[in-house]
């Protein structure tokens, strides 16, 4: 790689001093090594700036050093441009995340001390904010022995590292099932941690909604299915795990993002004649099934069986696949008015169809079990996320899905 001709075609000067390339971009000192092709800035950045190393070589992530091969003469150009004035342009508190990602390396570095994980969060701990990087340092060098500390970054209460000194070795803590629930809805990956819910039915639609919920905090479910994932959901299931009963599915996947969930899995079906064990101190009940007549026997089921209060939320997809709908009840079985709406409202959700779909009406609910429906999971994400908003109340929502097979 011509390192020089790249440096002229930036408009860089610079000087050679046998081993490395020295030049200054936007007033920070850079070099390159002439053999290695390794970038490098003053390492004085060390342990101020993410991804420096001691020797104030690059990385691109973790201590990783960047060497460029003969034909990434791109790569190189934007690491001068673009990587390393991010790097040195990123606020106090990015920086400090990016210290809490690799937080092992550098206390071996800065403290000379071996680092081990624990998978329990501490449950007694001293709390401190942490400003910048410097005050990071700061923070662990007075850090008193056998106490375990929560060091949370400014302005960024949802990241967090726990830390306890004993003897020569730190022992750390980090939550990595809140990290990756953050991952997908930032500082929401807690909202729902109160709620306690109820899901009959785990098609498509229940599935997509409850993974959105455990992304957002959901640890007190409850599963209603006697169904197994078949190839048929491979595509269209948030859980697919082929051969498995679809409640067992779904208690995996939200037990390896959320440890602490309390899960019921009730792998049998309920009909109008059930009993309503399951009903009780539930704050929300996710209704999606896949044909009429199973929609009949639920609704009469929660009718006969619901004794608290509660929001209820009734989604599913037109039997084509050509929409998808909900409508979110707050319900009050003490209130004669509630009870008398509850038939009602259910009936309109069955029924209601866009203006511009109209064949075959009396087949139109929610699911289509195995027959013609055509959609994608990208439908089923938007269906899912306009559900757990709850943003209407009363009255069915249509969300026309844009790929429909069926026109």
């Amino acid at each position: 790689m011509d390192i020089e001709s790249i440096l002229r075609k930036l408009n860089i000067q610079y000087v050679n001093n046998g081993t490395h390339l020295l030049f200054n971009y936007l007033e920070v000192s850079m070099s390159i090594s002439i053999d290695t092709t390794n970038v490098y800035i003053s390492p004085d950045f060390f342990g101020e700036v993410p991804h420096v190393m001691q020797s104030g070589a690059i990385c691109i992530s973790g201590t990783k050093e960047i060497r460029f091969h003969e034909d990434e003469e791109l790569a190189l150009e934007k690491t001068i441009t673009t990587y390393v004035p991010w790097l040195l342009a990123m606020s106090d508190g990015d920086k400090t995340i990016e210290f809490f990602n690799e937080i092992d390396f550098y206390l071996l570095v800065l403290f000379e001390s071996r680092s081990k994980k624990v998978l329990k969060r501490p449950e007694n701990f001293i709390e401190r904010t942490i400003a910048s990087p410097r005050n990071l340092w700061e923070t662990i060098s007075l850090i008193e022995e056998n106490n375990w500390y929560k060091l949370t970054v400014l302005n960024y209460s949802s990241r967090s590292i726990w830390i306890k000194k004993s003897d020569d070795i730190f022992l750390i803590f980090q939550d990595e099932e809140a990290k990756s629930r953050m991952r997908v809805v930032a500082n929401n990956y807690n909202q729902h941690e109160n709620m306690n819910a109820l899901f009959i039915g785990m098609g498509s639609v229940n599935s997509y909604i409850l993974k959105m919920l455990a992304s957002k905090g959901l640890k007190k479910i409850t599963m209603v299915d006697n169904d197994v994932v078949e190839i048929g959901n491979l595509f269209r299931y948030a859980f697919p795990y082929i051969g498995v009963p679809k409640v067992d599915a779904a208690e995996s996947f939200v037990n390896a993002v959320n440890s602490d969930a309390v899960i019921i899995k009730i792998n049998s079906w309920i009909d109008s004649k059930s009993k309503g064990d399951c009903l009780t101190n539930r704050s929300h009940i996710f209704v999606s099934v896949d044909n009429y007549l199973s929609w009949i026997n639920i609704i009469l089921f929660l009718y006969h069986n619901v004794k608290e209060p509660t929001t209820i939320v009734f989604s599913g997809i037109d039997v084509f696949g050509r929409f998808g709908k909900y409508i979110c009840l707050k319900y009050d079985p003490g209130a004669t008015e509630d009870k008398i709406s509850l038939l009602s409202f259910v009936e309109n959700f069955l029924e209601v169809i866009p203006e511009c779909f109209t064949e075959r009406k009396i087949m139109v609910g929610n699911g289509c079990g195995k027959s013609l429906a055509v959609y994608s999971e990208t439908d089923l994400l938007k269906i899912a996320n306009e559900v757990i908003s709850m943003g209407f109340y009363g009255k069915t929502q249509v969300i026309k899905f844009e790929n429909s097979y069926y026109e």
